[in-house]
């Protein structure tokens, strides 16, 4: 973990102040298997934690697509490779999935045709606030990313899928797509990098000549401007922490982030 913090201007009528933290995280699984109270409990190296499933999608062992996988970091995307989509007999487009071990059929089971595609827990993470103060005006800048991890884009899966309709909801670039399959790969598997600013507070310290007032301060504020981001999805900001069966997969579970903006008036007497 890494933390920095500048004052790189500082004058009478301007202050400038930048403090930023970085912290790395690197991990591995050695083991699924020990003894716990003189028993012998063992697993395999491979286990599955996270499935996409729910309205609109096809349950069942095919439908796993986070995993333990002794060896490699906590939380790994281990699935089917796509190499694009073709046209069938019915003139719908389907996931073309590669034969990995070249058997001449594919297999979507645990130890079929599946390969490590990624980790669900972000590898850097970013903390900032960058404040600046120009004469009696005053700027403050709250931000935080992370980099280095993957998302299952579930929710994209679900709604593009054009068998579901119109029992359930599509995407409106659903029916151009024309995708009728639900097979899991990694055609949705998506970087999850994001750089979000999380609040923005523009104020002004009011002078005052009223002795019973000590100091007059009026802002504006906005939290969740904005995030930069790839992700095709509602947010990145999924679970990419916590090790359970929704890290790292975005499953039509979240509700959408909101913006909300506020007004202060701060009277000090």
């Amino acid at each position: 973990e890494l933390g920095l913090s500048l004052a790189p201007v500082q004058t009478r009528d301007v202050d400038l102040n930048v403090n930023v933290n970085l912290a790395w995280q690197k991990n591995k699984l050695l083991s699924l298997s020990g003894d716990y109270n003189g028993m012998r409990m063992s697993a395999a190296n491979i286990t599955a934690i996270g499935s996409v499933d729910g309205a609109g999608q096809n349950g069942g062992d095919n439908n796993h697509v986070l995993y333990q996988i002794v060896g490699q970091p906590l939380g790994v995307f281990y699935l089917p490779h796509c190499k694009g989509l073709y046209v069938d007999d019915q003139g719908t487009n389907k996931y073309d999935i590669e034969d990995l071990n070249g058997d001449g059929t594919v297999d979507f089971g645990d130890g079929g045709d599946r390969r490590i595609c990624g980790q669900a827990t972000p590898k850097m993470l970013l903390g900032s606030n960058v404040s600046l103060r120009y004469k009696n005006f005053y700027l403050s800048l709250q931000m935080n990313g992370a980099f280095g991890h993957k998302i299952f884009n579930g929710t994209g899966l679900a709604y593009t899928n054009m068998s579901s309709f119109p029992d359930y909801n599509v995407l409106a670039s659903a029916p151009k797509k024309n995708i009728v399959d639900q097979n899991i790969s990694d055609y949705w598997l998506e970087s999850g990098d994001y750089l979000n600013f999380e609040y923005l507070t523009l104020g002004y310290n009011v002078p005052v000549k009223i002795k019973w007032v000590r100091s007059l301060r009026v802002s504006c504020s906005v939290n969740n401007l904005a995030t930069i981001s790839s992700y095709s999805g509602l947010t990145p900001m999924v679970n990419s922490s916590v090790v359970n069966s929704t890290l790292g997969i975005d499953d039509k579970r979240n509700y959408p982030l909101y913006r909300t903006y506020s007004v202060g008036v701060s009277v000090q007497f």
